[in-house]
C-alpha cells in the first residue's frame, strides 16, 4: 500500500511539473543570474505544505528530485529520476522560458529567479531549484 501511495506522489509531481510547462512564459526575473547550468529541485509547495527534496525522494520512492540542465547553446533538458525529456530556453525580457513541443504543440513556462534560486509557480505549485 506504501508503494501504492509512493507511485501516486511521483505521478502528482511529475503532473504537476509537465502543467508548469504548458503555462505561458511570465514572472519577472530578478537581478542577473545565469539560468545555465545544473538546477535540483530544492523543494515543492502546495498551499501552506513545503516539501523538501529528501522528504519527496522518500514520499515519491524515487532516487533523485527532478533535475534541468539548461545549456548554454539554449538547449533544456529535464531528468525526472531517469526519465528525461528536452527543449529549448531563451531569455525573453525579463524572464527566462523553456520552451518545448508535446503532441505537435509549442509550449512555454516562465522562470523567476529569486535570490539565486530558480522558481516556477502554476496552479498552486511552487517549484524551488537550486543551482547545483
Amino acid at each position: 500500500m506504501k508503494a501504492n501511495k509512493k507511485r501516486k506522489a511521483a505521478v502528482l509531481l511529475a503532473a504537476a511539473f509537465f502543467s508548469f510547462l504548458l503555462a505561458g512564459c511570465g514572472g519577472p526575473q530578478e537581478g542577473s543570474e545565469t539560468v545555465a547550468g545544473r538546477w535540483e529541485m530544492t523543494e515543492i509547495t502546495a498551499g501552506a505544505r513545503q516539501v523538501a527534496a529528501d522528504e519527496y525522494k522518500k514520499a515519491a520512492g524515487v532516487s533523485q528530485v527532478p533535475i534541468l540542465t539548461f545549456e548554454e547553446n539554449g538547449e533544456v533538458t529535464l531528468d525526472m529520476d531517469g526519465d528525461t525529456g528536452t527543449g529549448s530556453w531563451e531569455q525573453d525580457g525579463l524572464y527566462y522560458c523553456i520552451k518545448y513541443t508535446r503532441d505537435g504543440e509549442e509550449n512555454t513556462q516562465a522562470i523567476r529567479m529569486e535570490d539565486g534560486a530558480m522558481i516556477m509557480e502554476q496552479d498552486g505549485y511552487t517549484l524551488t531549484y537550486e543551482k547545483r
